[in-house]
């Protein structure tokens, strides 16, 4: 069978193209000062180069599809469909977004009458004619950045394409909704079996979103391995595989979505049931919804309140008993003091000492509540304090992974100052930064 597409001719069809954009170059470049803007010159054109060398290939191979061995199978009755004629249609690529005419081979089926374009299957394009690549990265530019900045800034000053914003905007819009479902069962990133000694992480946090004229709280959760970390510099660490889910449902509505995702990791026992205790390491901040979350659907799982959160409310606690004094030595004194006793696991000691400290005269109201407020929170999740014990295992005691991830997935693109989301605008940027967060090179084209 002879190939689609021949080197030799590709070659004497693309020489006058190429001689056209050298003159042009010459012309451009033609004095000392125009080489200030010599890489300007040269992309500009070595990407119209691109579009001749797309449409040169593309003019040779696709005649050849008229054949009845490459008749492709109707969509609707799986019939054989016939070549009817060569048709003009709409190419978009990466080269620079611009459309550009090709033709293609139309198809259609004697039964139901269906019609395709050959081109559009081949290529598997949407209506548009945009590749999938260029598809793809629209929807990075979108993920990163305000429309408008994402169609003029990284794709247009950037990558040389053309694209509007609210074409960036419909990508994303679509690209989003088809991951949701990937997300909400599980798919998105690549879950494998743990490994002898192996803990699975996960890791759930709530941040608000202006949403609808009002706020509303975005949930997300991030589980991984233990043996995921790979370090990447003397004091930095990243993960090597996550899961990620980020969604505006319900609390009630994330079990079965955060199942979903731990199940594909966990042991099975002798009846094929996931083992969760031993195996599942949940850390959070205390907040009742996880809680709940946690014992409801990951039941057995070991509870870890993060170490962060306990110092931010004991921080919080001493701002306040110390307000007045200028020197601020004894606040740091008193959490320090309140923080050692809680890592080396005298809860307590920490407990009594509060109750003691709110009795004590020469504390004000404000003083007595956050006093009191504290120990609830300590006494309320003692069971989820016991640090020498995690330590003690190698476990994680804090979850700067999760904080980390609420900054990357929600507030660095979806909490800019004057950005508003609708109920139909959430949800899909939610997934789509959920997929970039968690294997940005697999995941977006996977839709």
């Amino acid at each position: 069978m002879p190939k689609m597409i021949e080197a030799e001719n590709l070659f004497n069809h693309l020489l006058p193209a190429l001689h056209e954009v050298c003159a042009r170059l010459a012309g451009a470049v033609s004095q000392p000062a125009d080489f200030a803007d010599f890489d300007v010159h040269v992309r500009r054109e070595m990407l119209h180069l691109g579009e001749v060398v797309a449409g040169a290939m593309l003019a040779q191979g696709l005649p050849s599809l008229r054949g009845r061995e490459r008749a492709p199978a109707c969509a609707t009755c799986k019939k054989t469909m016939t070549f009817k004629q060569m048709r003009p249609m709409e190419l978009r690529t990466c080269l620079t977004g611009v459309p550009q005419t090709v033709q293609s081979p139309y198809w259609q089926c004697r039964d139901c009458h269906r019609g395709e374009m050959g081109l559009r299957l081949l290529m598997n394009l949407q209506r548009d004619g945009m590749t999938q690549e260029l598809r793809e990265l629209a929807a990075i530019a979108g993920a990163n950045a305000p429309f408008g900045e994402a169609s003029e800034k990284l794709l247009g000053r950037m990558a040389g394409l053309t694209m509007s914003a609210d074409k960036v905007h419909g990508i994303c819009q679509e690209t989003g909704n088809e991951l949701m479902p990937k997300m909400e069962s599980g798919q998105l990133g690549k879950a494998r079996q743990l490994r002898k000694d192996e803990v699975l992480y996960v890791l759930g946090d709530g941040g608000m979103l202006q949403h609808d004229g009002g706020w509303k709280e975005a949930k997300l959760f991030i589980v991984f391995p233990s043996m995921s970390r790979a370090e990447v510099s003397r004091d930095r660490r990243q993960l090597t595989e996550r899961q990620v889910i980020a969604t505006m449902k319900s609390a009630d509505k994330c079990g079965p979505m955060l199942w979903d995702a731990v199940r594909k990791w966990l042991p099975k026992d002798q009846h094929g049931n996931e083992i969760i205790k031993g195996n599942v390491v949940f850390l959070s901040d205390g907040s009742e919804w996880l809680n709940g979350l946690c014992e409801e659907w990951l039941p057995g799982a070991r509870k870890i309140l993060d170490w962060y959160h306990v110092s931010e409310h004991v921080a919080e606690t001493a701002g306040v008993l110390f307000a007045m004094e200028t020197d601020d030595s004894e606040a740091f004194e008193w959490r320090e003091h309140k923080m050692e006793l809680l890592r080396n696991g005298a809860v307590s000691e920490a407990l009594g000492e509060l109750l003691i400290e709110t009795n004590r005269p020469g504390v004000g109201a404000e003083g007595k509540d956050k006093l009191r407020n504290l120990h609830g929170y300590l006494a309320k999740r003692r069971a989820q304090i016991d640090y020498p014990a995690a330590r003690s295992r190698g476990l994680d005691i804090g979850s700067g992974v999760i904080e980390s991830g609420v900054g990357h997935v929600m507030q660095q693109r979806m909490k800019r100052s004057g950005i508003r989301w609708s109920h139909a605008g959430s949800p899909p940027m939610l997934a789509l930064r959920a997929a970039w967060r968690c294997e940005p090179a697999v995941a977006l084209r996977a839709a």
